[in-house]
């Protein structure tokens, strides 16, 4: 910020002489220290009109094998793209490392952001919930957040505790590239504080289809398994987590 410089300068005047002479103004850089205001999380709204959640029967209608493809009904958002399996979303216009993609909060460490043929790590069968975070809310994230957040986690509420051991399942498949595709979750809770989660997730899909005919080199496989422990404590939660991800997907050819 642009101002003033700050002087301090003594004149004695009598009744004599009352002339305090010419005042010069010399431009200086002032520093404003920083001041964050932020409120308790509990005090914030359940939900700002600019984002945008997607979960429960809304996700599962429109899951597709990608992130890019799950959303891709949604406003201010589109693809880019070289074949299935390189699906990116682009946020408000913004792809790359201009908007942040994490699970759960932290970071996804894959080079997607990096070319248009590396893949988002994640496949949405794995998950139940997306989170779009647009406007200021996005910069609690960071400054380089201009296009928003996405946000993906596993479970619906991460504070759900299971008393006895539960089991769930997904089975589908999609007409238009021949794709089959399960995930299968286990809840092992050792007691109310303690608790497993397992799952293991498998997917093949053959050729994109295109209105000529299949695209060629397009096919994808994933296969996933990851297990957590959680454990609840009186007013706080701590999760480690393992996770192993094999993704084998094409890139069409050159016309």
């Amino acid at each position: 910020m642009i101002g003033f410089r700050d002087v301090t300068k003594s004149l004695k005047l009598d009744e004599d002489i009352n002339d305090i002479g010419k005042v010069f103004m010399v431009t200086d850089t002032i520093k404003i220290e920083e001041i964050v205001v932020d409120a308790h999380h509990e005090l914030q709204p359940k939900s700002f009109s600019s984002n945008i959640y997607i979960t429960g029967g809304q996700y599962h209608s429109n899951l597709k094998s990608s992130l890019a493809l799950t959303l891709e009904e949604e406003t201010g958002l589109s693809i880019r793209s070289m074949g299935q399996g390189t699906t990116q979303p682009v946020l408000r216009g913004y792809s790359g490392d201009r908007f942040l993609l994490t699970e759960d909060g932290i970071t996804a460490g894959d080079l997607s952001n990096t070319s248009i043929d590396h893949t988002v790590s994640m496949d949405m069968a794995s998950y139940n919930k997306v989170r779009v975070i647009r406007g200021p809310e996005a910069l609690l994230y960071g400054s380089n957040t201009i296009g928003g957040v996405i946000n993906v986690s596993r479970q619906i509420d991460s504070e759900t505790r299971f008393k006895k051991t539960s089991l769930q399942g997904i089975l589908g498949t999609e007409s238009s590239n021949s794709s089959l595709f399960g995930n299968v979750v286990c809840y092992l809770p050792l007691n109310y504080k303690h608790q497993l989660r397992f799952s293991l997730l498998s997917r093949n899909t053959g050729d994109q289809i295109s209105p000529i005919g299949p695209l060629a080199n397009t096919a994808l496989s994933n296969l996933e398994v990851t297990g957590s422990y959680s454990y609840f404590g009186k007013d706080y939660r701590s999760t480690f987590s393992y996770g192993q991800l094999a993704m084998n997907y094409g890139i069409p050819g050159s016309p």
